[in-house]
């Protein structure tokens, strides 16, 4: 880890409870903050904080996490999270779903109503038209 010199332009250290106390402050602002890390995990708990997981696996993960994504959305429960991680094939539809939510204008609640419709979603079916997928027939023509 890099040390603080004092000089311009020298980079500051944070501990991990300094990142998490100044997290918590930006998803709680005006909520009592943690000075400790017990405290964070009290108030983090207490407030019912909670990270959305996607993990990694390739393009059959990211099918997987867009059928949990449609299921979270429609219990109403996508918008409950506070944290999005994601790693390999999470990553694509965990990456996908963060564009439509930014670029969305009604934001994560109008994303969260639309993954929860009966029709497929545009930007599910533009996906889908930009990666035709070829199969093998199963009978020769």
């Amino acid at each position: 880890m890099a040390e603080a010199t004092g000089e311009e332009g020298a980079l500051e250290v944070a501990t991990t409870v300094d990142v998490l106390k100044a997290e918590y402050a930006l998803i709680w602002p005006g909520e009592e903050q943690p000075e400790e890390i017990d405290d964070y995990r009290r108030l983090a708990y207490a407030n019912g904080q909670a990270a959305l997981c996607l993990s990694g696996g390739g393009i059959r993960s990211a099918s997987f996490a867009l059928g949990v994504l449609q299921a979270l959305s429609k219990k109403g429960l996508l918008t409950g999270f506070h944290y999005l991680s994601t790693v390999s094939g999470g990553g694509y539809i965990g990456s996908w779903l963060q564009r439509w939510i930014h670029e969305e204008p009604g934001g994560a609640r109008a994303v969260m109503a639309e993954l929860d419709e009966r029709r497929e979603p545009v930007p599910i079916s533009a996906r889908r038209s930009a990666c035709p997928i070829r199969a093998i027939p199963s009978q020769p023509p």
